[in-house]
């Protein structure tokens, strides 16, 4: 076996068996938060067009085009344990993959460094101004990101495809059944992992350790499926869709468009992705990153007219110009976001993305001051609302402020679909929208 699959397998398990549960957020708490009309956004837009041909010749059918926002990811900007933090606020991730990516964190950092990482400034002290603050970050798939996909009525009528007939509870432990059929791909995933940090090895001659790292946490990440055993909890969430797509009939009807995100998937961990991450390489090249003004969250305050940034997106780092801790951490949180729904990007992680076309509409990469992303406060502050990072609105003060510095949000992103494919999709036609949520 390979020893560095050993390590990170036991300090997994490890962590499983004897991490302190400190209670900032649990599977349960990210699990309810996503009932949220206000985050959810329900809206139908238009009508898809469809050719359906039989032996007798060739009609014309139309759908409703849907759109709506689905929680894809939960993503995490805290500061490290050895630096004074508390880690990642998700108690069964910190728990798990949490000391494994800490533990290689520290090798790699002291073998770039010769020094053990830390999180930069942030603690809060009165009359002092700390400017420059360092975030680490994760992106795991959201437990709920496939649930949509519950809501969906087979030709029948009332029973939802892919679900069993039967009591609500049947229903409840299919959505869990889908849950680790979806998990079952994060090993083969990390494969992918080596190849993206192949680019190390023009910058650093430990990139191998890196990419063998970074294949060691993402792998033993797949023993995330045993969270979905104790997710039974959520089993009502999964029933209250099933027993919803009852109540129509049609054929082959999704009310919800299906996400790209696969449960429990670790999309990104910024501790086995140290060269990007902590020393801007090759992000500080970038023209965004030169040219003041470019890729603001919000909007920079010297130009006409005058705005208000919460920073910029560029370098896509971990380090962060912003007095403010929280919106520091807000800032991490966008720039990682933005690699992730894209592909190709110099860094250590597994692409969240997926195809536009025959009645589907991806929601492309994340960009910021946009409406193709909303972002959910789960810590310190369990939030309802729904907002972009560069607003005002949903920030409520002191009790958004985590003493430690560690705070994670639920990323929604918005979705568009036909609610029936009835034969060959040849175009949609736009209407104004009509919201129900």
């Amino acid at each position: 076996m390979n020893p560095r699959l050993s390590l990170a397998a036991l300090t997994l398990i490890a962590g499983l068996l004897g991490a302190p549960q400190t209670h900032a957020i649990t599977i349960l708490d990210v699990g309810k938060a996503v009932a949220s009309p206000n985050c959810l956004e329900y809206c139908f837009t238009g009508l898809c067009v469809f050719v359906h041909c039989t032996p007798l010749g060739c009609t014309i059918r139309t759908s409703p085009k849907v759109e709506h926002y689905n929680p894809d990811l939960v993503v995490s900007a805290y500061n490290l344990e050895i630096d004074g933090g508390s880690g990642n606020p998700w108690d069964e991730v910190r728990a798990s993959i949490g000391l494994a990516t800490q533990t290689i964190a520290t090798r790699l950092l002291a073998t770039l460094t010769g020094v053990t990482p830390g999180s930069g400034s942030h603690s809060s002290h009165p009359g002092k101004f700390v400017a420059l603050r360092h975030k680490e970050v994760d992106a795991i798939g959201h437990p709920l990101a496939k649930l949509g996909s519950l809501a969906t009525t087979s030709g029948s009528g009332a029973t939802p495809t892919g679900a069993p007939s039967g009591s609500p509870g049947s229903l409840g432990s299919q959505s869990l059944t889908n849950i680790n059929s979806g998990l079952s791909s994060v090993s083969s995933a990390a494969s992918n992992v080596s190849t993206a940090a192949n680019w190390a090895s023009i910058v650093s001659p430990v990139a191998g350790d890196i990419a063998s790292a970074a294949s060691a946490v993402f792998s033993t990440a797949s023993t995330l499926s045993s969270l979905a055993s104790s997710a039974s909890a959520l089993a009502s969430l999964g029933s209250a869709a099933g027993i919803a797509s009852g109540l129509f009939s049609g054929a082959g009807i999704s009310f919800f468009c299906t996400s790209e995100a696969t449960p429990f998937m670790p999309y990104y961990l910024s501790a086995v992705d140290p060269i990007a991450w902590r020393f801007d390489i090759p992000e500080m090249l970038y023209p965004a990153a030169l040219i003041p003004g470019l890729r603001e969250i919000g909007k920079a305050p010297f130009l006409l007219p005058p705005g208000y940034s919460w920073g910029h997106i560029y370098p896509r780092s971990g380090t962060v110009a912003q007095g403010d801790d929280r919106k520091a951490a807000a800032v991490a949180a966008q720039r990682a976001a933005d690699f992730i729904t894209r592909r190709n990007q110099p860094h250590v992680y597994l692409p969240l993305t997926g195809p536009t076309g025959n009645g589907v509409w991806s929601p492309g990469g994340v960009l910021e001051n946009t409406d193709n992303h909303k972002w959910q406060m789960l810590h310190p502050a369990a939030s309802t609302i729904c907002t972009r990072f560069g607003s005002t609105l949903g920030w409520p003060t002191p009790e958004w402020t985590e003493t430690k510095g560690n705070y994670s949000w639920i990323l929604w992103r918005k979705y568009g679909c036909c609610m029936a494919k009835l034969g060959v999709f040849i175009g949609a036609i736009s209407t104004p929208k009509v919201c129900l949520t």
